[in-house]
Parts: structure tokens; sequence; C-alpha cells
């Protein structure tokens, strides 16, 4: 039992004004744990851009020969990749350790991403107008020749394995890795289609190309995206066609600048007069939302379950925004 010496007076006892908590010792409220939304602006212009697997997006602009690079999981710019040549066009490999520029006059120059050091790698020749990381091979387009010609180099070795003329050009274009075939919106001839090329890792040989059994029949704006199973392509007019043989498949009704997928749902971006608009379909085409946002639409990105979308702000001005899709 204790004494009475052993009670504390009043005095002993601390006032309010005495009590000090540490940060540490303070529970924050739930909204202290909210993570607030990654933006990040550019003052930089580019002509196309394209993203890794690893989560770097490459913004390709032509006019300053110049590659910038965003991280996405760092959510940092890295160095840019640049040269003193007139650059026309560019590739990205998929794993992200290589990146190409191609320039007028046709050479090529691949860059490494880790030291961002670029070194001569091969020459078309003419000038290359569609270049394409396919695996292990890099995929051209020039000028040479009947019509044009598409070639295939190794990347490893750098040799001109394959070359056609009396080839389409390419507005649009992609690899199915899966597939081991590269799809293509033509360009340069009338009626504009839809083509596909198969690439043979074991001959080091391209196909003809094959397009569609419409020629024209169908509208089939930019861009061309493949969903994730590599069973459909989809053109920016929401039409959809199977990659085994061209044939239409379904359609959504929509057009849209560019279109992501996560999980079973698409993510169309389209533009609203000044500004862009995402919206977001399930598996049946149903329309689950309607999102603005400010700015002209460039691109939209699906990486590590967020979208990333990029809007132009102004002259040489871009936006890019992290977009936890459950908000949407």
């Amino acid at each position: 039992i204790a004494d009475d010496d052993d009670i504390a007076d009043d005095d002993d006892i601390a006032d309010d004004d005495d009590i000090v908590l540490d940060d540490d010792d303070v529970v924050p409220d739930d909204d202290d744990d909210a993570t607030p939304p990654e933006t990040e602006t550019f003052a930089f212009d580019f002509d196309e851009a394209d993203l890794s697997d690893d989560g770097v997006i490459y913004f390709f602009d032509a006019s300053a020969d110049t590659i910038y690079r965003f991280d996405l999981g760092l959510w940092a710019l890295g160095s840019d990749l640049t040269s003193f040549l007139d650059a026309q066009t560019f590739a990205v490999a998929a794993d992200g350790t290589e990146v190409y520029m191609g320039f007028t006059g046709g050479r090529m120059d691949a860059f490494d991403t880790t030291t961002g050091v670029g070194a001569f790698f091969a020459a078309a020749p003419t000038t290359i107008s569609t270049l394409l990381v396919a695996g292990d091979y890099v995929f051209t387009i020039d000028s040479s020749g009947a019509w044009d010609t598409q070639s295939i180099y190794d990347r490893a070795t750098t040799a001109l394995l394959d070359w056609d003329d009396w080839r389409d050009t390419a507005r649009s274009i992609l690899y199915a890795p899966g597939m081991e075939r590269i799809f293509m919106l033509n360009s340069g001839v009338s009626p504009t289609d839809i083509n596909y090329i198969d690439v043979d890792f074991v001959t080091g040989t391209i196909s003809e190309e094959t397009d569609s059994p419409y020629h024209g029949s169908y509208s089939l704006p930019n861009p061309i995206r493949i969903v994730p199973d590599e069973s459909m392509v989809v053109v920016g007019s929401g039409n959809f066609f199977n990659t085994s043989d061209l044939t239409y498949a379904t359609s959504f009704g929509l057009a849209f600048e560019d279109l992501a997928f996560i999980g079973a749902d698409y993510f169309l971006l389209q533009a609203v007069g000044p500004n862009s608009e995402i919206i977001r379909l399930d598996a049946g085409f149903n329309i689950l939302s309607a999102t603005w946002f400010t700015g002209e639409p460039r691109r939209l990105f699906a990486w590590d379950g967020d979208l990333y979308l990029v809007t132009r702000t102004g002259p040489n001005s871009h936006f890019l925004e992290r977009i936890d899709p459950s908000t949407l």
C-alpha cells in the first residue's frame, strides 16, 4: 500500500501544456495515408512515344533529334538519348535494353539504355520510314526498290538477314511476340488495309504481306492496338479483326486516340474539344465510366496496374498523370 509520500501532489501531475507528443506518437487520420496523384510536367514536344516492359516511357522528338526518358517506377526523368544527326524515326526493345534511331539517308544507331551511348547499327539504302523491334530482330521499311522495301536485321550481329520490295509502308505498326507476327495499317495505297507479316526466327526471314479480305470496306484510322491475348487487333474506329486471318470480329462502336487494357476492361482515350476523356468499358463493351482530363490527348499507357495519361497542355508542354483505374 502506498504511503502518502508516494502519492503525487497536484503539482507533480503534468498540465496539458506540458504534454509534448512527437510526430511518431500521433495517430494519423485516414486521410494522412492517402497517396496524392502523381503528376509531371514536361517542357518538350514529341512525335512518338512508347513504353518498355520495365516501366520507362520513351518520348521521341524528331525536331530535337532526341529521345527523352521517364521512369514510372522511380517517377523521374532519365538522361536524354541525343544524336547530332537528323533523326526520323525510333523503336524501343520491349525489355528496355536498347533503343534505335533512324536518320536521314538510311543510317540506324543503337543506344544502350544503361550507358546512354549510341553506336552505328546498320544502314538501309534510303531513309527509313518505319523502325520496329521484333524480338531478336529490327524490322524496317524504306523507300528503296519498287514501291517500298521491308527488311529485318539481326540485333546481335547487325547483319541484314532478309529483305523484299514491292511492299507497303506503314502508318501504325506493332509486333505480337506470342504469334511472332507484325501487324500494320498500310499507307501510300488506296484503299488502305490491315496487313500482317510473319517473322521466322529459325530461318531469319519475313513472309509475304497478307492483307485483310476487305480492301477498304471498313474504317481503319490510326492507331492499331492488340488485345492482351493477341487474338484480335483493334483500330482507331473501334473495329476489331481476328489476328489469325484479319477477318472482321466485332466493334465497340467508339473512336479513340489511344487504347489501354487492364484486366478485362478497355480504357479508351478520346478527344473532347481541346481536352481529353477516358472511357472505361467492361468485357461486354458496356460503359462503366467517362472521365474528363485537361489537355489534348497524346498517349495512354497501362503499367503495373495503373494508367498513365499524357496530354498536351501548350506549345512544348506536356502533362503526365498516374491514374488509379479504380477511380474511373
